[in-house]
């Protein structure tokens, strides 16, 4: 299932987006893992995880940390690097040493300055729509710092752009 995946489990952290002291289970640093993982607690990376994530607690990716998944969590916060298919069903918030790279679809999103988002983006009630990272393609999001564009697919038909 797994290569390299030593993790320390049952620490307790403060969390500014799970709210409150909760248990949570850690890659560290030192540690890699490559598979499949599922936890019903908090889990922070340190160190690099690639294959596919749930959680159902709150994901986070510490600065220095990779992640390179299908990640399905309640909420994240990335101060690392996270790339892939993400379906956050709360709040994902990218942090200013953060990057996050792909297919994106959650609730609520926070860019803070200095933090990187490129890829597509969907924002909407995801508890409604399971499936969520299957729809139809849609525009395409570049927000880097304080610079931020959208592209939106255009319409032959609408002479306005599309919009």
């Amino acid at each position: 299932m797994s290569t390299g995946t030593p993790m320390r489990s049952g620490l307790t952290f403060p969390s500014s987006i799970g709210g409150g002291n909760v248990e949570e289970s850690t890659i560290d640093r030192s540690s890699a893992f490559d598979g499949v993982l599922r936890t019903a607690r908090n889990l922070r990376v340190e160190g690099q995880a690639k294959g596919e994530v749930y959680c159902d607690g709150t994901l986070f990716i510490e600065e220095g940390g990779q992640v390179d998944a299908r990640v399905v969590s309640a909420n994240i916060s990335v101060a690392g690097i996270m790339t892939g298919e993400v379906l956050c069903h709360g709040k994902l918030e990218i942090l200013p040493t953060g990057r996050v790279s792909g297919r994106v679809a959650t609730a609520s999103l926070v860019i803070q300055e200095g933090a990187i988002y490129e890829g597509e983006l969907r924002m909407s009630n995801l508890d409604e729509e399971p499936t969520a990272l299957e729809t139809q393609p849609m525009g395409r999001q570049v927000t880097s710092g304080a610079d931020a564009r959208t592209e939106v697919p255009t319409s032959d038909s609408d002479p306005k752009g599309g919009y």
